[in-house]
């Protein structure tokens, strides 16, 4: 059973204010979003009719509600006449500012802050709530950079510690130069939550669909979101968590789908590893650590065609207060669990099965021996995974003395037989030529 992404389509979250109507021919209370948005006040709603907007936003430090009227499958932002991103959070909105209900599509992101960022959404400073929408599409891809295909979090130098709650959206097909093809989250405290994030894609680096870099002491959560077939070049196929300075707070990435992600390699890139996650931590830094917690990893890869273990599921490096428990790692492509320079993170009880080159790396990737004595080594008997069905048989290895491991705490389609796992050669296929 998947975790589902629901959209209003009946009863759109309102304030308390006046409600401004956007009608697609001009014929509402303003003739445009933008001019919804000037006119109206903070604690005011802009409620926003079906149909497609051609438009670039901004919410200009207004703390208001835009509501797409009856949801993101009806009400299209589209930004592709103007080279710039969708939609602008730029003065220090909190999250009483909303953004609900729209498909934002056709960005190509803003330069206005470096190099080119935030192609759906760009969010330097502000703290908004971004809610019930399809993010898909949006580019942003320069020679001189290029991040947050889907949406740009924060910004450097920091100057203000951006907040915002990011949930029940779904990403598809955004694409970026180098880091985060769906979301970049740069120096911030955000929350990610009950997302679906599908086929975005790095070029040149990092983080396929998430790319997440923290240096400062605020908490990042991560957490009930699907991954499906996102790519990078480089390193996290789907998520990659950078944790580079002394003061990093914690960040907590839990209770997620990790399913069909790769990290290449190619074209440049130096690794292709972690496939599905990548972690890195300053082995010289004292933060609060990175903590990997009751996912779901499987049929991920990658390396660009490299021999031994530079794909995997889950890819630690340097491992310094990371700790990693309770997930399911199972039939990943070029090893399950790789460890470099990472023997004093804290493995917790995991099931970790059928991965091929080695379910704890191997060569210079490889884990430490006594992480065998902590870990479950069995067929964690999913329910259907042929039809992407990840729950739990109630006879699963993964359901010791009542503690379910994965991302689906709800199991039962009752006990089944263990089977072979599927065969490598198909795995590897999966991921092209």
């Amino acid at each position: 059973m998947l975790l589902a992404i629901a959209f209003s389509l009946a009863t759109p979250t309102l304030s308390q204010g006046r409600t401004w109507k956007i009608e697609v021919g001009g014929s509402g209370d303003a003739p445009t979003i933008q001019a919804g948005i000037d006119s109206a006040a903070v604690g005011d709603t802009v409620l926003v009719s079906p149909g497609t907007y051609f438009e670039n936003i901004s919410f200009k430090g207004k703390d208001l509600s835009l509501v797409g009227e009856r949801g993101p499958h009806f009400t299209i932002l589209d930004g592709s006449k103007e080279e710039n991103t969708v939609v602008l959070f730029a003065e220090h909105e909190t999250r009483a500012c909303l953004l609900e209900g729209f498909t934002i599509t056709g960005g190509s992101g803003t330069a206005a802050f470096g190099s080119p960022r935030g192609g759906g959404i760009t969010c330097p400073y502000a703290s908004p709530t971004i809610r019930g929408n399809v993010i898909k599409n949006n580019t942003v891809i320069r020679e001189n950079g290029g991040s947050g295909g889907g949406i740009r979090v924060g910004e450097v130098p920091v100057k203000r510690i951006p907040s915002p709650l990011i949930e029940n959206n779904l990403f598809e097909g955004n694409v970026a130069s180098v880091v985060g093809g769906a979301l970049c989250l740069q120096h911030t405290s955000a929350i990610v939550r009950r997302n679906k994030f599908y086929r975005n894609k790095i070029l040149k680096g990092d983080g396929g669909a998430i790319f997440q870099q923290q240096n400062t002491p605020h908490e990042v959560i991560i957490e009930d979101n699907e991954f499906w077939e996102n790519e990078a070049n480089d390193h996290g196929g789907a998520v990659h968590i950078d944790h580079i300075g002394p003061g990093a707070g914690p960040t907590l990435f839990r209770g997620n789908l990790v399913i069909r992600n790769a990290a290449y390699g190619l074209e440049g890139g130096d690794s292709g590893s972690g496939g599905g996650v990548f972690v890195f931590t300053d082995w010289q830094a004292s933060n609060q650590g990175v903590y990997i917690q009751n996912n779901t990893i499987v049929f991920n890869g990658g390396g660009g065609g490299r021999t031994g273990c530079s794909g995997g599921g889950l890819v630690i490096r340097h491992g310094r207060e990371v700790v990693v428990e309770n997930n399911i790692i199972a039939n990943n492509y070029d090893c399950g669990l790789i460890c470099r320079d990472s023997n004093n993170m804290e493995l917790g009880t995991n099931l970790i099965w059928g991965n091929s080159e080695g379910n704890f790396g191997n060569g210079l990737a490889e884990c430490p021996d006594e992480w065998l004595e902590v870990s479950v080594i069995e067929d964690p008997l999913f329910c259907n995974p042929q039809a992407d069905v990840f729950s739990l048989a109630t006879n699963s290895p993964a359901i010791v003395n009542g503690v379910v491991m994965g991302a689906l705490p709800a199991f039962g389609c009752g006990p089944i037989t263990g089977i072979e796992p599927t065969s490598w050669g198909k795995i590897k296929r999966s991921f092209g030529p």
